[in-house]
């Protein structure tokens, strides 16, 4: 059987809809806008899940409407001090994605940039040796269309980039 761990965010009410769509033996890690740091404490324990239940997969999971990422003015996460560090980088992708794109209010783009930033710092965290054939992706659940889409490459994500 196949087993996968999703990484959600608990506004995103997210649980159903994944357990309809994916059949299967599904784990999650709930933190509010995917802010989870992957220190060495959580990954010693993503790693002990990962191990004693057989995970083959790992996929972060955002909603297009997620309350946290979409500036929703009802959740204001830049006074909240413990969410800092997540407001900064939405903060900070989100240039990116006005620099780099036409339409800087994508929000795919923005939470693809943020997922594909999760996705990072849990490899260097599990690091290399331990991932064999570990697969971790990112998907946007679209709630207009009822589908979970992939997070937009990294040729889309790009982080800078330079004009001769």
């Amino acid at each position: 059987m196949h087993r996968q761990l999703f990484f959600i965010c608990p506004t995103d009410n997210l649980e159903t809809l994944i357990n309809k769509n994916f059949k299967q033996e599904n784990y999650f890690f709930t933190s509010l806008g995917n802010s989870m740091t992957f220190d060495i404490v959580v990954v010693g324990h993503i790693k002990d899940l990962i191990i004693k239940k057989n995970i083959q997969e790992i996929t972060f999971i955002l909603s297009n409407k997620n309350v946290i990422l979409t500036n929703d003015k009802s959740y204001d996460i830049s006074q909240i001090d413990r969410l800092t560090n997540l407001n900064n980088q939405i903060v900070k992708q989100q240039k990116y994605s006005e620099t780099l794109w036409l339409n800087g209010g994508n929000i795919s783009l923005k939470l693809s940039y943020h997922i594909r930033n999760k996705i990072k710092e849990l490899k260097f965290g599990l690091n290399s040796l331990f991932l064999g054939d570990l697969k971790i992706n990112g998907k946007i659940y679209n709630r207009e269309k009822m589908v979970f889409n992939d997070i937009y490459t990294e040729l889309i994500c790009l982080e800078s980039f330079n004009l001769n």
